[in-house]
């Protein structure tokens, strides 16, 4: 579980979620650059496929963080 020590805490996560939010509705409401639609394919497939390998790369990047 995550402890709350004091109000920053509190504030810093909400200031978090906001802008998640925010990035989040950008991603949605504005098209990809023209390369990234001429060089992607745009189905259910390839979006999910984009997703797992992003989802590698965090891993592979918080498992060489806890290396260190």
């Amino acid at each position: 579980m995550v402890s709350v020590d004091d109000l920053k805490d509190i504030i810093r996560g909400c200031m978090v979620r906001f802008h998640l939010y925010t990035w989040w509705n950008l991603a949605i409401l504005t098209k990809p650059f023209s390369w990234a639609r001429r060089a992607l394919v745009w189905s259910g497939e390839a979006c999910l496929s984009y997703s797992l390998g992003v989802l590698s790369v965090f891993g592979f990047i918080a498992c060489q963080g806890t290396l260190c």
